[in-house]
């Protein structure tokens, strides 16, 4: 059967779910929306990397040296490097995700942990050969006699700052999904050590210091091998953005772009700041220390200009805020408005309608005690019918005045035992044992408006089952699951046709009329209400002649032990 989902109160007009990322980092609430370039920086980044490699082995295949290195005096990537580069960019590309749609705890392709232990492996046997322990060969099976053709350079291989950092994103690929749900993700402390690894080779080429991108006697890192290890650090970063540290960074929120300009923006200064003043020392314009000082200089202007601009930027949001803050000061003007209008109309309705309907009500009761004999039977017919109308029209405004009060009664939340409070009702109601009423899990709710909740649900029930007669049936159970009690009441009465349900819970939407079964059409619109309240959902399903299934949700409190292992 389908299944009716009562409508979700709708936010004020100009409101928008903006959420803030949470304290620790750790975001994954209904709502937020990452950064654009970081939704795709994954896939970006797993084809470029891809790219790369296979133009690297096309280089060693046909002996193209533009192709293995980005200048002629600079190392060659190793071809093993350039595979192992593919196994991580597959890896990678499986494990992308639309950030938007991320669910926390999806798995990736099967393919995906085997490439990425193949890559966390071959840097993990490649350091085993440079520190001894395993015999050397694992880099040098691929275009063998090639490999030693660089001069001025030892035998082409993968160097140790390379099998380390292939180490670094085997792992943060295998553990790209661990600790999802909490504050520390291991993965991404790996990507932002590979990040820094390889952000040290590429300032080593730039600044042209060795040591920053080559280590003892061993060939150093490629250029770029660097960059591409800079480029999956980004990807791995990114391929999460709604979770962990990575969220304070990669969400669409104004404190996360002024973090953004100011990670992008300090990184870039104060590494050309640096190259300008070592390039100026090598150059002689100056000497060491007043090298020193203009560095110093400029990093603390360059600061002082980012923390303006951060400022600049805090300064539009809080203006933003504050007319966000009028307008809602204003909406909420406008809502006591509405409130008290509301209160005026319930006073109407209470007072002014009910006046004449009684007096209708009277007069024709009047006439039935005192003139029935001098009547026809069709003017007492006539009579009857008024009176009918008139006892109608006294259920609605009840109903109405019931409904429009819901909204002003403050919640008063207690522990409620459900299974009481529903035999209550059902002998209330019930005099000749249909219902059946299941253990249901305690609530933390209204007592007084979910008493409300079982009268109208369950009168419901047993009117619709009642042409069964003595076959009819009305069945209530409960769970509890993942933070919440559900709730069924079951008939099996005359049930309705589910392309109509859109009505079910409107006021005075009824799917039956008056002559079939009696009724105000109020009673799910109130259910709906006290429900929505307590912060719940409704819904229903059913089907002509089969009956029909009410469901009602409610959140337990934060502090409720969870549900015992059965």
């Amino acid at each position: 059967m389908q299944q009716a989902q009562a409508p979700t109160p709708a936010l004020l007009p100009g409101a928008s779910p903006s959420p803030e990322p949470a304290a620790g980092g750790v975001a994954g609430v209904a709502g937020q929306t990452p950064w654009f370039p970081a939704a795709h920086a994954p896939a970006v980044a797993s084809l470029a990397t891809a790219g790369v490699a296979l133009a690297v082995l096309a280089g060693w295949a046909l002996d193209l040296e533009p192709l293995k290195r980005i200048r002629p005096t600079w190392v060659a990537m190793n071809p093993v490097t350039a595979l192992t580069f593919l196994a991580a960019a597959a890896a990678l590309w499986l494990q992308r995700r639309p950030a938007n749609l991320a669910p926390a705890g999806s798995r990736p392709a099967a393919l995906a942990p085997l490439l990425a232990g193949l890559v966390a492996g071959v840097g993990a046997a490649k350091l085993g050969e440079h520190a001894g322990w395993l015999p050397p060969g694992l880099d040098q099976w691929l275009f063998a006699s090639r490999l030693g053709d660089e001069p001025g350079l030892p035998r082409n291989e993968m160097a140790p700052n390379t099998a380390f950092a292939f180490l670094l994103t085997g792992l943060a690929l295998l553990l790209l999904d661990r600790g999802a749900r909490e504050r520390t993700r291991p993965a991404e402390w790996l990507a932002a050590a590979l990040a820094l690894a390889a952000l040290v080779a590429l300032l080593g080429y730039a600044y042209q210091v060795p040591r920053m991108y080559g280590i003892g006697r061993f060939i150093p890192m490629a250029a770029h091998t660097a960059l591409l290890f800079l480029l999956l650090a980004l990807g791995l970063l990114c391929a999460r953005p709604l979770l962990g540290t990575a969220a304070l960074f990669l969400l669409e929120h104004p404190r996360c772009r002024i973090a953004r300009r100011l990670l992008v923006g300090s990184v870039l200064l104060v590494a050309a700041a640096g190259w300008l003043r070592l390039h100026g020392e090598r150059a002689g314009f100056y000497g060491m220390e007043t090298g020193v000082t203009l560095y110093t200089a400029s990093v603390i202007a360059l600061f002082v200009l980012l923390m303006a601009g951060g400022a600049r930027a805090l300064s539009r949001a809080d203006q933003a805020v504050r007319a966000l803050n009028a307008e809602l000061q204003a909406s909420t003007e406008q809502l006591r408005q509405a409130n008290r209008e509301l209160e005026a109309f319930s006073y109407t309705i209470s007072h002014d309608l009910r006046a004449p309907l009684r007096h209708i009500h009277g007069y024709a009761r009047m006439l039935q005690e005192d003139a029935a004999d001098r009547l026809d039977g069709d003017c007492r017919r006539w009579l009857d019918e008024i009176g009918e109308a008139a006892r109608r029209m006294g259920a609605l405004i009840d109903d109405l005045l019931a409904f429009s009060r819901l909204g002003r009664k403050p919640l008063e939340r207690t522990r409620v035992d459900m299974a009481a409070l529903a035999a209550q009702v059902a002998a209330e109601l019930d005099d000749g044992g249909r219902v059946r009423i299941a253990p249901l899990p305690e609530a933390h709710a209204d007592p007084a408006l979910l008493r409300q909740v079982w009268v109208n649900l369950l009168s419901n029930a047993l009117k619709y089952s009642a042409p069964r007669g003595a076959e009819a049936r009305v069945e209530v159970e409960g769970e509890r699951m993942d933070g919440r009690v559900r709730y069924r009441v079951r008939d099996n009465g005359v049930g309705f046709d589910m392309k109509y349900a859109d009505k079910l819970f409107g006021v005075f939407q009824r799917l039956h009329t008056a002559d079939e079964f009696e009724g105000t059409g109020v009673g799910l619109a109130i259910v709906q209400r006290i429900v929505a309240r307590h912060g719940g959902t409704v819904s229903a399903r059913a089907e002509p002649g089969r009956g029909a299934e009410f469901t009602f949700e409610l959140p337990l409190p934060p502090d409720t032990a969870p549900e015992p292992a059965a």
